[in-house]
């Protein structure tokens, strides 16, 4: 049997750093494998998510987001938007790139940049982060588990450990 522990991955590793990840066979060592930290970011069907290689400004996505909720597209919006920055590693600050995705679910162009150029999804944008402050949420990513809350990309034993937590309230 081949084992790779979960102990062996750090919880914190810096983007610019690279590990070597020991692979054994009992006690014996049978591979050393270099891996960078985003190759520990896998997809459920096994392809890896690749990171932009800047940090977008996400301003303009929200606001297209909000106008494909307004117009019934908020889902198919959002996961074309989520699978080009995590799995195709583009840009999602790129507008002309997020007017390309918007029209691709149906959304009409001039619609959107007439809807942008408005005071109104700043305006909503600025009464969510309100509306977050007062519950709490600081950051992101954040996780509702049973009760708790889970604010910011955290090592997975925290994670393990709220669940169960909340599983542990489930049953009682």
């Amino acid at each position: 049997m081949i084992l790779i522990k979960r102990d062996d991955i750090p919880d914190v590793i810096p983007w610019n750093k690279s590990l070597t990840l020991t692979i054994h066979q009992g006690t014996t060592i049978m591979k050393k494998v270099p891996l960078k930290p985003s190759d520990l970011l896998i997809n459920e069907d096994g392809s890896k998510f690749r990171l932009s290689e800047k940090l977008p400004n996400s301003q303009m996505a929200l606001y297209m987001s909000e106008f494909a909720k307004k117009n019934g597209k908020f889902d198919e919006f959002h996961k074309l938007v989520f699978d080009n920055y995590w799995i195709q590693g583009k840009d999602i600050g790129d507008k002309d790139l997020l007017l390309d995705l918007a029209e691709s679910v149906g959304l009409d162009k001039n619609e959107i940049l007439n809807y942008i150029e408005t005071d109104e999804p700043s305006k909503m944008l600025e009464e969510s982060g309100f509306e977050l402050g007062r519950c709490g949420i600081n950051g992101v990513p954040t996780f509702f588990i049973g009760e708790e809350v889970v604010i910011g990309a955290q090592p997975y034993s925290i994670f393990e450990e709220a669940i169960e937590r909340a599983l542990q309230e489930d049953s009682a």
